[in-house]
């Protein structure tokens, strides 16, 4: 697992401020038509998140590793980059906090989500796979999964899921820098989000209480493995372990909560783009 499989923490203030600065960049190509044939094309990523994962080995595309979505923006702009490929949540902010962009249409590729069950929890890891299996077949998942593609970038619709385990506690870090799958309530200080929905439908089915431990991911994974946490949850790529670097790491991955879309975004007005507020990822 390690340093490539951990969250970037990615705001870079500065990035905003220098998006108003003029810089060289290659003559600017035409708008992308075929996601399925990127020949040529510069395309940017977060390191270490899904979409490095899903694009690195593709041959009709050269691909460049960036710290932050927003550290992105300028060379995009600049006509460095021919487009930037964001996972599902981080493209819906995008839409909503930046200028400029377009989507490319449809989608380059999917991601599934997962929860991490420590090296311990492998029946627990078992259980919620079973449980999961079920539950995808429910109203309350495909109203859950309305919700999810609803997001809009700033607001979602919550669902309120009373906990009703009287159990053993089953000790979960949060990695709370994941709006809105998960993240503290900054009114209450309550970890909320649509991952902590389904983990609570599945603790009340199993009759277990919870411990949420708002974390990060560097936390979440070292905890997991020197058994401070049970599981950990926090929009985790199902690409981030195949199953014989999970064996070696020493933990359990689950089945696919959901899986979401992966899009391109590239310059619709060098003359506009912008960050107008927080990527947050």
């Amino acid at each position: 697992m390690g340093e490539i499989g951990r969250r970037v923490a990615c705001l870079l203030v500065c990035a905003a401020m220098a998006l108003g600065l003029s810089g060289c960049g290659r003559t600017r190509r035409g708008p992308i038509t075929d996601v399925g044939d990127l020949e040529g094309r510069r395309v940017g990523v977060s390191l270490g998140e899904s979409t490095d994962y899903r694009l690195t080995g593709r041959e009709d595309m050269e691909l460049l590793r960036y710290d932050s979505v927003e550290g992105m923006l300028l060379p995009l702009r600049q006509g460095q980059l021919d487009a930037v490929c964001l996972d599902y949540y981080s493209w819906r902010l995008a839409q909503a906090l930046t200028a400029g962009l377009r989507t490319v249409e449809p989608p380059i590729s999917e991601d599934g989500l997962v929860f991490f069950f420590s090296g311990e929890e492998e029946a627990l890891c078992r259980q919620f796979n079973d449980f999961l299996a079920q539950f995808v077949q429910t109203p309350e998942y495909a109203d859950l999964m309305e919700r999810v593609l609803a997001f809009d970038g700033t607001d979602y619709r919550e669902v309120e899921v009373p906990a009703t385990g009287t159990g053993r506690v089953l000790r979960v870090s949060a990695d709370i820098d994941c709006y809105p799958s998960v993240h503290l309530d900054p009114a209450t200080g309550a970890v909320k989000g649509f991952e902590v929905e389904i983990l609570t439908r599945f603790a009340n089915a199993r009759d277990y209480r919870l411990d949420l431990a708002p974390s990060d991911y560097t936390d979440a994974e070292l905890g997991l493995r020197y058994g401070r946490y049970d599981m950990m949850i926090g929009q985790i790529s199902e690409l981030y372990l195949d199953p014989a670097e999970a064996e070696m790491a020493g933990v359990y991955v689950s089945d696919s909560l959901m899986t979401l879309p992966l899009y391109l975004m590239e310059v619709d007005d060098p003359d506009q783009v912008r960050v107008l507020g927080d990527l947050g990822r």
